[in-house]
Order: C-alpha cells, then sequence, then structure tokens
C-alpha cells in the first residue's frame, strides 16, 4: 500500500459511519490509526431496555452450536444472569462462570475464563440497572 492510500483510506476512515456497531460487527470499520479493517469475534450486540423473553431467540438467530458460558460477575449473577441461564437453558448445555463481585482484569482473571469457556460461545449478561437496585437495597 502507497503512502497516499494509506492517508486515502485513514481519511476515509474518519467518515462517521450511521451505524458504528453494526459496521464494527460486520468488520466493514477501519481503524484510523492503521486504515485496516478491523475483525472481533463478537458477531451481536443486542441492548433494549429489556431482552427479558427475547434471550434464547437472540443466540438461536445466531447459530452458535449447543454448549454456552453465561459469565457474570456474583451480583449480576444473583439479579440476572440465573435468569439468562434459565431462559436459554432449551438451546443446550449451559455452564455458569460466576467471577468475584468486583472482577480484576488481570491476567489470572482472563485465564480462569479461557479454561472456564474454552471452545464455547459466552454470553455476556450486564444489566446496570438491576446491579443498582440491588446495591441500594444492600446498602439500605
Amino acid at each position: 500500500m502507497s503512502d497516499s492510500q494509506v492517508h486515502d483510506a485513514r481519511r476515509a476512515a474518519r467518515v462517521v459511519h450511521p451505524d458504528t456497531l453494526a459496521e464494527l460487527l460486520a468488520g466493514r470499520w477501519v481503524d484510523p490509526g492503521s486504515a485496516l479493517p478491523v475483525e472481533i469475534p463478537v458477531r451481536a450486540v443486542a441492548i433494549e431496555k429489556s431482552l427479558a423473553g427475547a434471550e434464547a431467540d437472540l443466540l438461536r438467530a445466531l447459530d452458535l452450536g449447543r454448549r454456552f458460558s453465561v459469565v457474570c460477575d456474583a451480583t449480576t449473577q444473583r439479579v440476572l444472569g440465573a435468569r439468562v441461564a434459565r431462559a436459554i437453558a432449551p438451546l443446550g448445555a449451559i455452564d455458569s462462570v460466576v467471577l468475584d463481585d468486583k472482577p480484576h482484569p488481570d491476567i489470572a482473571t482472563v485465564e480462569r475464563l479461557r479454561r472456564a469457556t474454552a471452545d464455547q460461545p459466552q454470553v455476556g449478561v450486564s444489566d446496570t440497572q438491576p446491579r443498582q437496585r440491588e446495591r441500594e437495597r444492600h446498602a439500605a
């Protein structure tokens, strides 16, 4: 790639797409620093007020197989993770991986997750509203 091609690609990468997340998930988002498309192992992200009742349908559409890991911290497991595991149970085997209440982004945690989820799709569970309610209940 010539210098002018890199410059043109970087300039094009600065254009904001209407749906940057969709572009990233599709492997079409271009890193402005390298001018190369970025590939990530994530195929879908669902952000809604509530996904209750839609969990199995969302995963079924991705055709990920019949074994899943639901990964979350201890508080999220109590207020949401167990419900998600039950909701997706008809799709196959479910392994729940519960991290400490305040997980650390360190090598030990990464290695634990790698061992616990080897060769399995992961279902990340995050919902700030139930977590906040749980914290408020414990603080009272």
